[in-house]
Formats: C-alpha cells, sequence, structure tokens
C-alpha cells in the first residue's frame, strides 16, 4: 500500500475537514444483498471484522447488536472514530491489512467486510497476504463481503492521474488496483473461498480520484462479491 493515509487524515484534520460519512454503496450492499444472501442475522450478536474503516465503521448508529471490530492503519482516523461513537459493541483497532496485521484467534469471526481496502493493495503479494489473513480469522461457513474497482473499456482519467498496468497512478504514485472482475474472482478463490454471488453493475462507479463527489461513466465499474468459508 503506496498511498499515506495517516498524512491524509492529519491533513483532513488540520484544516478542520475530517469528517465520517458512511459509503453510500456499501451501505447498500450491506442490506440489499449481504444480510439476503447470507443469511446472517445483524440483530443477532455476530461476530463482524471491517476492514479499512478510515474515521468510522459502516455499523456505528443503525448496527447495534453485532460485535464489531472496525480496523483501520491510521492513528488520527481511529482517534476521530472512537471521539464520535458511543456503541459499546464497536471496538476500533489499529492494523494494515495485508501487512501488519493484529492478532486474532483463527475461526473467530462471523462476517468480514472489505470496506474498500483490498483496492487499496496494489502490490499482489499483498493481496495474497491479506486474503489469507481473512480466510484464518474466519469462521468454518462464515462469509466475507468485496466491494471492488474493476476495469471496463470506457475508462478514462485525467492528468496527472494515468492507468498502467491495471494500476491508477497519480503524478507517478500508485494509488488503486483497478483489474478486470476476472481477476479479482481467481485471486479469491486461490485463497480457498468459494464465491457465491458476483455482480459487476455498469451503472453504479467508485470514484477513484480525491476531491470529486459525482460518479462518471468513465468511473470503474463496481464489483459485489460474496463468498464463503467452506473448510475449518
Amino acid at each position: 500500500m503506496s498511498v499515506n493515509y495517516e498524512k491524509r487524515y492529519q491533513e483532513l484534520k488540520e484544516t478542520f475537514r475530517l469528517e465520517y460519512q458512511s459509503p453510500p454503496s456499501l451501505l447498500h450492499f450491506l442490506e440489499k444483498d449481504v444480510w439476503t444472501h447470507t443469511g446472517l442475522n445483524p440483530e443477532s450478536e455476530i461476530k463482524i471484522l471491517e476492514l479499512g474503516c478510515g474515521a468510522g465503521s459502516l455499523f456505528h448508529e443503525k448496527y447495534k447488536r453485532p460485535k464489531v471490530v472496525s480496523l483501520d492503519l491510521a492513528p488520527t482516523a481511529l482517534e476521530y472514530a472512537r471521539e464520535h461513537s458511543n456503541q459499546d459493541n464497536i471496538i476500533y483497532m489499529q492494523g494494515q491489512w495485508g501487512g501488519d496485521f493484529p492478532y486474532f484467534p483463527e475461526n473467530e469471526f462471523d462476517f468480514i467486510l472489505d470496506a474498500h481496502c483490498l483496492h487499496c493493495l496494489i502490490e499482489k503479494e499483498d493481496r495474497v497476504k491479506a486474503l489469507k489473513q481473512a480466510y484464518e480469522v474466519l469462521k468454518p461457513g462464515g462469509w466475507m463481503g468485496v466491494e471492488h474497482m474493476v476495469s471496463h473499456s470506457g475508462m478514462e482519467f485525467d492528468a496527472p492521474y494515468q492507468l498502467f498496468n491495471n494500476t491508477l497512478y497519480y503524478a507517478g504514485e500508485p494509488q488503486k488496483f483497478i483489474p478486470h472482475s476476472i481477476e479479482i474472482e481467481e485471486e479469491i478463490k486461490a485463497a480457498g473461498f468459494e464465491i457465491r454471488y458476483l455482480r459487476v453493475f455498469e451503472t453504479l462507479k467508485i470514484i477513484p480520484v480525491s476531491g470529486r463527489a459525482t460518479p462518471l461513466r468513465s468511473d470503474p465499474d463496481l464489483l459485489r462479491l460474496l463468498c464463503i468459508k467452506t473448510e475449518g
């Protein structure tokens, strides 16, 4: 992961622009796909690991029952999240998925949510490590949900952004991994997961650049994927 997210959060804090807003696509993913296709009950005390929570948890306010561990690598973001959370069922923890991952017992979680973190892992070896970490801490029969940017033929980026070998660069610095959906599918399967739901939305986009709130047709398509750990 090449982007210095801690620096970004520090700059936002210093300019009084640090805040948390739940990503609408992830909330929609939970409500329309995850609970429907997995059979998990968000009104029960299931154990959830949220990867890449940033300055707040997706499970804040609406979900009071699940036991949630929200993980991020940026201390400034986590400090903000803790200050603005009043839910005892959410624990904010520092760590890096695909890197310096915290210790969790094996087979600990019922559900793992990739909160737009996996496409920030540029190097394949980091993604392989990340998926291995997720597989180990997921219970047999547990689920992982992924929302990921994927490429299409009409993608375009304005300078200083440039796409090369499935990686989006900003002024020469790698920012996001944007492959074809088949590549994500293959990496998930190689990690031992069984994919139960996969859909690419051509009309739903993930904005890959900072400073813009309105999606464009030239932005990457949105992939949603649900997979299960089938072995103990």
